[in-house]
């Protein structure tokens, strides 16, 4: 298998700890750890599945009890992980999380521009109600679609490791 490095730039925004960390060639394996570096921050995570090739994974949130003594002492015992996950795939050199959303079809969006509420539009056409009881995006042919997003993030596999920094 070819290896898979994501690079980070090395001294330019967020911790230094997390642009190092973020250099790596690790590859996720079924019950690691896994860590998600932000721009000082580290979310924990567990691998519960991985492609035959390596190159697409699911990872789900540890669950974790703070056991610190106080302001800044992140310490941590995990205690698991949660029931959903999050699908993760390597594309364009570096590993992205995948969001599953609904978004407007082109089409209705310029059909609609300008007319007021786009809910009243989709219920005087008879299609029934464009947002869920949790405000969410009903999927409504010809109006809305399912669609797949990708966020770039700095991955390390093999740690989890939970960080919160005390300053912000």
């Amino acid at each position: 298998m070819t290896t898979l490095r994501q690079k980070t730039k090395v001294g330019v925004d967020g911790s230094l700890m997390n642009q190092l960390m973020g250099n790596n060639s690790t590859l996720p394996k079924v019950g690691d750890g896994a860590t998600i570096m932000y721009y000082s921050d580290r979310s924990a995570y567990q691998v519960t599945w991985v492609s035959d090739c390596g190159t697409k994974c699911k990872i789900n949130p540890a669950i974790m009890k703070y056991v610190g003594s106080g302001y800044g002492d992140e310490k941590y015992e995990y205690q698991g992980y949660r029931d959903y996950s999050y699908d993760v795939v390597w594309r364009r050199n570096s590993w992205y999380k995948i969001y599953n959303v609904v978004d407007f079809e082109d089409d209705f969006v310029e059909s609609v521009e300008g007319k007021g509420l786009w809910e009243d539009e989709v219920r005087a056409m008879g299609l029934g109600e464009l947002y869920d009881e949790d405000g969410r995006l009903n999927v409504i042919p010809s109006v809305t679609k399912n669609k797949k997003e990708y966020e770039k993030i700095s991955i390390l596999f093999g740690q989890m490791n939970e960080y919160r920094d005390p300053s912000f």
